[in-house]
């Protein structure tokens, strides 16, 4: 009550919106998280693209040792499929039919490419010990015949380096005596 004995009205205060510090807060927090996903999302990309390409690649080995097997009988002069790797600018890699006078010799034969497939712009060839340039799957069993890049044999087990744009995050599939490929 008030001072001479009446009720004294009380309007309560109405706020017509926010004031600027929370509108600043709001907007500095959104800016953090927005940052914070932006970043996020690009480096999961790369690593999105990096793994579905080791698949590619996996699925591609896959084709060529199905395809050696699989026309064997059907073309006797042909001595396999396989995958040639290009380490260089054009980030390529292809599925082959490779012919040659001996077949357990990869030198002197012919390469006739099949399909190409270029990388993801995420995604770059690394490098590192036995890596390799050039496979080979020659029928009835199929043998694996493997070379580097600079074209010498390959013996045990053979490495396809895969990295991020710029080198970072080196990951290999590696690849068996009989064509497994685990990564």
């Amino acid at each position: 009550s008030g001072a001479d004995g009446t009720m004294a009205h009380m309007h309560p205060v109405r706020r017509r919106g926010f004031s600027l510090i929370e509108l600043i807060v709001v907007v500095g927090v959104t800016a953090l998280l927005a940052g914070v996903l932006v970043s996020y999302n690009s480096q999961s990309r790369a690593q999105v693209a990096l793994s579905v390409e080791r698949a590619k690649i996996s699925q591609v080995i896959g084709r060529a040792r199905s395809l050696s097997i699989s026309t064997y009988l059907q073309n006797p002069t042909n001595c396999g499929f396989g995958v040639t790797f290009d380490l260089g600018p054009s980030r390529t890699y292809g599925l082959i039919q490779f012919d040659n006078t001996t077949c357990s010799d990869l030198t002197g034969g012919t390469i006739t490419p099949r399909e190409t497939f270029r990388l993801d712009p995420a995604v770059e060839f690394g490098a590192g010990a036995n890596q390799v340039g050039l496979l080979v799957f020659v029928p009835p069993d199929p043998t694996l015949l493997m070379e580097d890049p600079a074209g010498s044999a390959l013996s045990g087990i053979g490495k396809i380096y895969l990295a991020e744009r710029g080198g970072a995050n080196l990951v290999a599939l590696d690849v068996g005596f009989a064509g497994q490929v685990s990564f």
